[in-house]
């Protein structure tokens, strides 16, 4: 694994090896573009006349109804054994919530009388709690069932 410099000052990209000619040939560029209304980074080059993105340009397109996830969520760790091809659909949905709702974990709720929270996961009712850490904590196995190592949970596997 190789660590290089791109042509945005300051930010580095994770290569394998064996892909580092690649890096070096283009003038790659670091951009935080809004994508309707939502903050997405990218890694552009102009080649050709075209603009590619770095992960395309070293793993080629992908095919129809899949995309490649970053497994570690760092756009700029670029190396086989962190890329990975899943379902459109699995990628949407174990992809990171951009806010959380007021309990303060995702798929946790307050009933409307304030006094217990309860825990969803994909629009099913998994339980009532007491504390909404025991209702993060169900939602979190719900997903593991579900998603595996992709879901997003609130807390980490050795909680």
């Amino acid at each position: 694994m190789k660590k290089i410099e791109i042509s945005t000052p300051g930010i580095f990209v994770f290569v394998d090896d064996e892909k580092e000619s690649l890096i070096a040939a283009h003038s790659w560029r670091y951009y935080k573009s809004l994508n309707r209304g939502k903050n997405r980074p990218r890694i552009q080059a102009f080649i050709e006349g075209k603009r590619i993105n770095l992960k395309e340009a070293i793993f080629g397109p992908c095919p129809k109804g899949k995309c490649r996830i970053h497994k570690n969520g760092n756009i700029l760790d670029l190396t086989s054994e962190n890329i990975e091809l899943v379902d459109m659909g699995l990628a949407i949905a174990s992809s990171k919530r951009r806010s959380k709702p007021a309990s303060g974990y995702k798929g946790v709720y307050k009933y409307k009388n304030g006094h217990l929270f309860y825990a969803s996961f994909e629009h099913k009712k998994i339980g009532a709690f007491e504390n909404p850490m025991d209702a993060a904590a169900a939602y979190d196995d719900a997903a593991r069932a579900k998603y595996g190592e992709l879901a997003q949970t609130n807390f980490s596997p050795n909680r």
